[in-house]
């Protein structure tokens, strides 16, 4: 339970800093792109992490729990 909580702290600061560091970092004159493929790939990457950890559910022995942490 302390390590959901942990994640969901995390995920909370990454995905509020995480637009606002690529806007600061990237060029002026593709700020507003770069900022507009975070915010949408974002949300794919989570839907590919929560596939592969599902598809792991029915692995045999350590790599069961260690899908979700490599990734």
């Amino acid at each position: 339970m302390g390590g959901r909580f942990l994640l969901g702290f995390g995920v909370a600061i990454a995905s509020s800093a995480g637009p606002i560091y690529v806007l600061e970092t990237s060029h002026p004159a593709f700020s507003s792109v770069m900022v507009a493929y975070c915010n949408c790939c974002w949300f794919v990457g989570s839907i590919l992490a929560s596939g592969a950890v599902r598809g792991g559910l029915n692995l045999s022995g350590n790599a069961s729990w260690q899908l979700p942490i490599c990734e």
